[in-house]
């Protein structure tokens, strides 16, 4: 191929993107086009395409990129000979209707010998075509079969796109590229900042397109406008001047809400940082109200004042102040700025008004009274409502606590059983505030606050809150033995009742979450993640038994098979752990031996993977495998596992002898879960099943024999599967 290349320049004009929909657009645009030219032959090895985005455009630049495609011979293989000509050797249709769709003549094709046969082939000429040429049929489709969360159609054109298009840049080399979408033709003019530099802007290559745009009061380059902001932060918390007491002031986002900050620059073309204030009296409704409003709903940024000398959050106190974010080009007049502030002050100002309004009015009645009013809010249609979601939770908090009792000596009284109940009763009880319909993020927040200001028990107030941990990855589990209760009984209720109707998640569709909430549940069992009060020992409690607790919850109106919903929900669970534990970058072999044994218990299955993958690393692990997978393969459908010593020769009386050894160890491990000790103890039983598979032949003449042989042979593998299935190591 030809050493010529030229620079690719792609930019799509829009309307305003939303910007929670920006990053995953542009980087959809990305791979699309990437995957189109590298598939076309277009993109030199190692050449790395870059991709930008702003509210109003999406960009892509490949510095080099071919300008056409080279002329290629391509060989098709066609039909079998002996179907391509009768028995005069003349071509039957199937020649000739193959000859026709490659464009050539039958006296062409040739034939090639392959492993499946001899067969036909047509050698056929394929000119290469240009660079603008594929663009120009591949960037329209491209753009229209983009995953979208909605489209939107404009004037008479029936393409459809989250945005209207008013203007298309597509150069290579500087030459136009021949795009068209929706009625707009690509150019080589681009448009700057809409209200200080929105004139066409003509552009030749990337360089240009860059100095010129920037010129025009916009940075395209995501990365470059969050830092900008940030910078921006940084100078607005030093205008305030000096912190009281020694504090200082913080803007927490600009450190660990990176998500947040990204959404924020991508809602301006060219940010600047301003500072406005509220009324101090709406610092008396819980600070959460105040961070949601601010950051959710209008994308502010709080600012806090951090004591001196605390830990973490913990000293920080929410001020009447905020950070925007406008679209204000950096020489806007200090007039200008002072209105864009007044506007933005007093929409925050109207909704922290109804905020407080709500606050106080749900004040007024004790959280407990919300909970009749969950009798008119369905839950999901065959499930009932809330209220009887809320019931459900109620009876497996009480048989959760149960469980828990067993666990350790924290877990037992009467006092958790109780707590736990009362915190399943209250858990949903804040969806029916005012608060909570105005702020949804808010549920379980206010529950907590609420039941604080009633005199609930502490750890009953927490649960609440936590109840819904983990809300989404890297998310802290419940740091109370009422909040780990109650979010598994809300899990689990949601997982099986979704079950019992038929609502499994299919390929990619998954409208009830029930992937997220069975991690969520295994997160619990395995206390990954654990902060709080308690040490984060994992829970060593069986599937099998909570997902049967949640189908009795249920009841039999809803629950047609007990047995074969639980199977369901088992397998459900255990899939999403295997995900779990190779998305952790677990060896795939091993996560496979561990989950083959039966076993529903996730924090046992863990120690039993641990303790292979302790073993997996040393030379013996591989001849160590082969043996025991010979030991389990060959007895697999022999019933038995019991044999007689008097028919016994010497290389079977010495593994039986071995084996007995070994079972008073391998059995006192596993009963006290001491898996290292345990596979050790199968490794040392190796030497004498290669002495035994070397001295005798298991598949003897001799029924008796045979049988004796297979029931030593399966007895040996019975107790190697009560540690892991290790038929599924592969090599």
């Amino acid at each position: 191929m030809s050493g010529d290349t030229r620079e690719l320049l792609l930019e799509i004009g829009c309307e305003e993107i939303p910007s929670n929909h920006l990053n995953n657009l542009h980087a959809e645009l990305h791979q699309a086009l990437v995957k189109k030219l590298t598939e076309a032959r277009l993109l030199p090895d190692g050449e790395t395409p870059r991709s930008y985005s702003g509210p109003r455009r999406l960009v892509f630049v490949a510095p080099r990129v071919y300008p056409g495609q080279p002329d290629q011979t391509v060989e098709v293989q066609g039909p079998p000979v002996r179907i391509a000509y009768d028995a005069n050797g003349a071509p039957t249709k199937a020649a000739e209707g193959f000859a026709k769709t490659q464009g050539v003549a039958v006296a062409d094709l040739r034939r090639q010998v392959t492993p499946k046969g001899e067969v036909l082939v047509a050698s056929r000429f394929v000119p290469g075509r240009t660079t603008s040429a594929i663009l120009a049929e591949a960037v329209p489709e491209i753009l229209r079969t983009l995953p979208q969360p909605k489209t939107m159609r404009w004037g008479a054109e029936r393409f459809q796109f989250l945005r209207p298009i008013h203007w298309i840049v597509a150069l290579l080399g500087g030459e136009v590229i021949p795009i068209e979408i929706a009625g707009v033709k690509a150019g080589d003019t681009t448009r700057g900042h809409r209200f200080r530099g929105n004139a066409p802007l003509t552009v030749a290559d990337f360089s240009d397109y860059a100095l010129m745009l920037r010129a025009a009061h916009v940075e395209f380059d995501a990365d470059a406008r969050a830092d900008r902001i940030a910078l921006g932060l940084r100078e607005a918390l030093a205008s305030l001047g000096a912190a009281p007491e020694g504090g200082q002031y913080r803007i927490r986002e600009v450190q660990s809400d990176h998500d947040f900050l990204r959404e924020v620059s991508n809602l301006t073309e060219s940010p600047r940082v301003l500072v406005g204030s509220f009324d101090e009296r709406h610092l008396a409704i819980p600070a959460e109200i105040l961070v949601t409003a601010m950051k959710h709903h209008q994308r502010y940024f709080p600012i806090w004042l951090h004591a001196d000398g605390t830990a973490g959050h913990q000293g920080d106190k929410l001020l009447a102040r905020f950070a925007v974010v406008t679209n204000l080009p950096a020489d806007a007049s200090p007039e200008v700025c002072r209105t864009v502030v007044a506007g933005n002050e007093r929409v925050l100002r109207a909704r922290l008004a109804d905020a407080a309004f709500f606050f106080d009015d749900d004040r007024k009645r004790p959280l407990a009274s919300f909970v009749e009013a969950l009798k008119g809010r369905i839950f999901l249609q065959g499930l009932g409502t809330v209220y009887d979601k809320t019931a459900r939770l109620e009876v497996l908090a009480a048989g959760l606590a149960d469980r828990f009792s067993d666990l350790a000596p924290c877990f037992a009284g009467a006092d958790l059983a109780t707590r736990a109940v009362r915190a399943a009763r209250l858990a949903k009880a804040d969806l029916g505030t005012h608060v909570v319909g105005e702020f949804p993020e808010l549920q379980g927040v206010m529950g907590r606050h609420y039941a604080t200001a009633d005199g609930e028990h502490a750890d009953v107030c927490r649960a609440i809150d936590e109840h819904y941990q983990p809300r989404f990855a890297g998310d802290a589990i419940p740091s109370t033995r009422e909040g780990t209760i109650v979010s598994l009984a809300d899990k689990l209720d949601s997982i099986t009742g979704a079950f019992a109707l038929g609502l499994e998640p299919s390929g990619s569709q998954d409208p009830y979450a029930l992937r997220r909430q069975a991690i969520g549940v295994l997160r619990i069992l395995l206390q990954d993640g654990a902060r709080g009060n308690h040490a984060p020992v994992p829970l060593d409690l069986d599937l099998r038994g909570l997902v049967g607790l949640a189908a009795d919850a249920l009841g039999p109106t809803i629950v047609k098979d007990r047995a074969a919903l639980v199977d369901k929900v088992i397998d459900f669970l255990l899939g999403r752990f295997r995900v779990k534990l190779l998305d952790e970058g677990h060896d795939n072999n091993l996560v496979s031996a561990a989950l083959g044994t039966g076993s529903g218990n996730p924090a046992d299955l863990s120690r039993r993977l641990a303790a292979l993958e302790a073993i997996a690393g040393s030379p013996e692990f591989a001849p160590m495998m082969i043996a025991f997978k010979r030991v389990m393969n060959i007895s697999k459908d022999h019933p038995g596992a019991t044999y007689r010593r008097g028919l016994f020769e010497a290389a079977e009386t010495a593994l039986a002898d071995a084996f007995e050894r070994m079972t008073i160890d391998f059995d006192g491990a596993m009963a006290e879960r001491d898996y290292d000790i345990a596979i050790r103890a199968i490794v040392e039983l190796k030497p004498a099943i290669d002495a035994f598979f070397d001295g005798v032949l298991v598949m003897a003449d001799d029924p008796a024999v045979r049988a004796n042989r297979l029931g030593l042979v399966r007895a040996v593998a019975d107790r190697f599967r009560r540690f892991a299935d290790f038929t599924r190591v592969q090599f």
